[in-house]
């Protein structure tokens, strides 16, 4: 179970292959055991309903499926969220309620067979969402949008990406956005979207909310990664 599927997780190798990277909230689970988590981890905007909640039945490898549903939105409408919006006004309450309480906005231009995908893909009922039941993978092949697909052949890497990263000097990050460098802040998301504020010296009325200050970067605390 990764527990943050995410685009910034997302990477492409020298051929132009996806890998998924980062899997540091990722929870690996013996036979014997049963597939459930606990924890309260991830990137708000990839969250599932069940996994913000964080009941006590806990919840499953569902919580995946959910966040490449807001992934395959994401590729497929240039960065839209079904739940976010480009706002920096949005506060994590707003979203959260959005997740648990509304249905995903999904662009109208999409096919159908996409449409039809990302919505299964975004069913609160984990029990009901695509993937989420006992064929977990198998069920999300036979959906219409993966229509001849081999499955096989794109394991092993025979099926040739349609785009194939061109850099000369590894340094260069020329396929990075700008925030993504560490080689400069200056194109971090806290300067380039969120609104500029000069904390010295403002009454408590005017001092900005937190969500605000710190727009772009999602944390949780390794300490309540705990299962």
């Amino acid at each position: 179970m990764h527990r943050d599927v995410k685009l910034e997780n997302i990477l492409l190798d020298s051929d132009g292959h996806a890998v998924l990277s980062d899997f540091g909230v990722s929870k690996m689970f013996l036979p014997c055991e049963q597939h459930q988590a606990h924890s309260y981890c991830g990137t708000l905007g990839y969250m599932a309903p069940e996994l913000i909640e964080s009941s006590d039945a806990g919840y499953d490898m569902a919580v995946d499926w959910w966040s490449l549903g807001i992934v395959t939105h994401e590729l497929l409408t240039g960065g839209e969220s079904p739940f976010e919006t480009r706002s920096v006004s949005q506060t994590r309450k707003e979203i959260i309620h959005r997740i648990i309480e509304d249905e995903p906005c999904i662009q109208n231009d999409l096919s159908v067979h996409a449409k039809d995908f990302i919505s299964k893909l975004l069913v609160k009922d984990p029990r009901k969402r695509l993937g989420g039941g006992e064929d977990g993978a198998e069920e999300l092949k036979r959906h219409p949008f993966l229509n001849g697909m081999n499955w096989s052949d794109l394991e092993q890497k025979k099926i040739s990406a349609p785009f194939a990263p061109q850099e000369t000097n590894e340094s260069q990050g020329s396929n990075f956005v700008e925030e993504s460098s560490p080689i400069s802040f200056a194109g971090s998301p806290i300067f380039s979207a969120a609104p500029q504020t000069t904390l010295t010296n403002l009454p408590d009325s005017e001092f900005p909310n937190c969500d605000d200050i710190f727009w772009g970067y999602s944390y949780v605390s390794p300490s309540v990664h705990c299962s």
